[in-house]
């Protein structure tokens, strides 16, 4: 089965609720022939709306992002690195 993974789908807010998010994910999927569309999202209560009128649902987690608080005044290499 052929997936695509969008990492960024970014709608003007003047030109949101008009269908231009999932047109452009349909049209991905419909141009590159793929059976299952997989979208990261940010922890945004926004998106909840487009979730559920695109019929995107939860598959489980393929990979986890993590970050690290960054100290500009200290470095990450350590001199032994």
């Amino acid at each position: 089965m052929l997936k695509v993974k969008s990492t960024f789908l970014w709608v003007d807010p003047k030109h949101r609720n008009q269908g231009l998010g999932r047109t452009l994910l349909h049209k991905a999927a419909e141009t590159q022939k793929v059976e299952k569309v997989y979208i990261c999202l940010s922890d945004n209560n926004s998106l909840e709306g487009f979730i559920q009128k695109t019929g995107f649902s939860k598959d489980p987690i393929e990979q986890y992002e993590m970050c690290i608080p960054f100290d500009p005044t200290t470095s990450l290499i350590s001199e032994n690195d």
